[in-house]
């Protein structure tokens, strides 16, 4: 790109300032041809998911595309001409994955994929022997695998955390992921559908006080009453598309109030910096009570999303003595769209006031620190999306710490102070779930105290993990000089946060074997070729505190 006359001026003072993110804001204020994108995939393109959708704690930032038998295999194309420029494998998150530059600061990405074309594979296999290591990120030379639109890349699979057989596909611009749809159609004639209404009550700082459920979808002619005050709706909604019973996301949400548009979100991209507003741009305590995702008709003051097109006061309104017309307008990216009716009004004059007791109000945009007993909270600015009414309460050497109702957009530092008898390389942070199964959070000791960073509200306690992680073999195969295993690990207290996951290394004859993991299954393979004779296998696994398993097992060729 020449930089030349007024667009040259702009770009050096832009860099004059030293930041990639303000480099990155100036090149999407300008206009660069997208490539002449072609589907990825030579079947009918039906959709398990839509670009923005919410996931748990972030947006979907692509479209998954159905595979057509529900098998893995089906070949997976370059959308354009371009470069491979990354590669990716790890047993959780996209698991095997591309991703192609195509120029005009360009790309796009294939995820979960089941194996890579051989060129690629055999790369791929030669770094992880190199770096000893299955988890890759490689950026290979722009020289090394260039590609040509249609050209196939890899097949379809369920790598990493999928859970069926299907291709993530994503485009990007200048690295922020943008709606696929805009460049790749697939047909769909099925509007969306409501579910389920709900509503939301606040105090002047838009501090959350109550909450209650529709108990049914009104109908146009419906008038529901509610509390005075100020407060705001959210709305489970989603679209089916064609021939498929997923659940998908919208994308486009509006809400009016009598003839005024007062909420509009649209999912045309999302930066990753961003995606975890998720959790403020969804009802986030009916998705953890009724296991749906809500859409939140209001912005929080600590929502930092852009995707909002028109707000009246953010959504938020005060209800009326007299009734005034709802709709909610679901639309998906092909333009069909349903309209939820109703009419609200107010039914009595009092404000809803917060009927839950609390000890502390912590602010969103500042820090706070919390003292109780032998614990310190620390909540950076920005960990909340709202002012919080905070409760802090001690059981039995156990802490609850908040709402778990209540997400946390950045870690909070929880410090405890020790005793002696307390010091441990194997004591760590505990959290109990509302299952009762107790999750490593782990934690560092610092002289005297445990210092940890957690991302959600619960209960905590400390706890010593002494016993070695699991191995299980559940399969062995040979073949001539080709051997095959199989194995399920597992710890008696599962990894979260900062933690960190299992550790697993093999060895044959005491030289680096790689082994594939699954992090959805906890399971490892292992698939080698060996030479005539006696050989040794060894696999040693690692949990968070240091804790070793190790498996042997002797065979002969």
């Amino acid at each position: 790109m020449s930089c030349t006359g007024g667009l040259g001026k702009r770009l050096v003072a832009c860099l004059r300032w030293g930041t990639l993110s303000l480099l990155l804001l100036f090149l999407c204020h300008f206009t660069f041809p997208a490539p002449d994108f072609a589907p990825p995939l030579d079947i009918d393109l039906k959709l398990s998911g839509t670009f923005g959708e919410l996931r748990s704690n972030h947006f979907h930032a692509g479209i998954d595309l159905k595979s057509p038998d529900g098998k893995v295999g089906t070949p997976v194309y370059a959308a354009a001409d371009g470069f491979v420029h990354r590669i990716k494998v790890k047993g959780g998150g996209y698991g095997q994955a591309l991703y192609i530059s195509h120029g005009n600061g360009y790309s796009t990405v294939y995820a979960h994929l089941d194996d890579f074309t051989e060129g690629l594979s055999d790369y791929v296999r030669k770094e992880q022997y190199r770096l000893k290591s299955f988890q890759v990120n490689l950026f290979p030379a722009h020289d090394m695998f260039p590609v040509k639109k249609g050209e196939l890349i890899g097949h379809m699979g369920n790598s990493g955390h999928s859970y069926g057989p299907h291709l993530h596909f994503e485009v990007r611009r200048f690295g922020i992921p943008v709606n696929p749809l805009q460049y790749i159609p697939v047909p769909d004639e099925t509007r969306p559908v409501f579910r389920k209404l709900y509503f939301h009550w606040f105090n002047p700082s838009k501090t959350p006080l109550r909450r209650e459920k529709s108990p049914l979808l009104p109908t146009p002619d419906d008038t529901l009453e509610v509390a005075g005050g100020l407060m705001g709706l959210s709305v489970y909604t989603y679209d089916p598309q064609n021939g498929g019973n997923n659940k998908n996301g919208i994308y486009q949400l509006k809400m009016y109030l009598d003839e005024d548009i007062i909420f509009h979100s649209i999912y045309d991209k999302v930066p990753f910096s961003k995606t975890r507003y998720a959790n403020a741009h969804m009802d986030y305590a009916f998705k953890k009570e009724e296991n749906v995702k809500p859409y939140a008709l209001y912005r929080l003051p600590g929502n930092a999303l852009d995707l909002y097109q028109k707000m009246e006061d953010n959504g938020f309104f005060i209800p009326g003595k007299e009734a005034q017309l709802v709709r909610l307008v679901a639309e998906d990216y092909n333009g069909n769209t349903n309209e939820l009716r109703f009419y609200l009004r107010r039914k009595e004059k009092r404000e809803v006031q917060n009927s839950s007791p609390f000890h502390y109000l912590v602010p969103h945009h500042t820090e706070k620190s919390i003292q109780k007993g032998p614990l310190t909270v620390q909540f950076p600015k920005g960990a909340l999306y709202h002012d919080l009414h905070f409760s802090l309460d001690e059981n039995e050497g156990s802490f609850v710490i908040g709402n778990p109702l209540v997400p946390l957009h950045k870690y909070i530092g929880l410090e405890y102070a020790l005793t002696d008898e307390q010091c441990s390389d194997q004591l760590f942070l505990a959290h109990c779930a509302e299952n009762n199964k107790i999750y490593n959070a782990g934690g560092e000791i610092k002289a005297d105290r445990l210092v940890a960073s957690v991302r959600q509200f619960g209960k905590f306690s400390l706890e010593v993990d002494s016993v070695p992680p699991q191995i299980e073999l559940l399969s062995w195969s040979k073949q001539n000089e080709k051997l095959k295993g199989k194995w399920k690990i597992s710890d008696n207290f599962p990894a979260i946060g900062k933690a960190k996951d299992l550790d697993f290394e093999a060895r044959l004859d005491d030289y680096w074997t790689l082994l594939r993991y699954d992090a959805k299954t906890g399971s490892l393979q292992w698939e080698e070729t060996c030479t005539k004779g006696k050989h040794l296998l060894e696999i040693v696994v690692t949990d968070d505190r240091g804790n070793e398993n190790r498996f042997e097992k002797s065979f002969s060729i």
